[in-house]
């Protein structure tokens, strides 16, 4: 019920008035700050190579 009435009327609004590359921006952004626990999660389990490549993602989109 909340998807129904809350969550869809937020989105289709969303998508009607915000411009396509703000849309982009927020999405990127999004993503851009996961990538702190995706480096976390692979040193944790001793994925050394996808940590050093999440954090240089990470610091390489966050500086732009």
């Amino acid at each position: 019920m909340f998807k129904l009435f809350v969550l869809e009327p937020v989105i289709v609004h969303y998508k009607g008035v915000t411009p396509d590359e703000v849309q982009g921006a927020i999405s990127n952004t999004a993503s851009d700050l996961s990538e702190p626990f995706t480096a976390s999660t692979g040193l944790l389990r001793g994925y050394t190579k996808n940590a050093e490549t999440a954090t240089k993602r990470f610091l390489i989109n966050s500086t732009n």
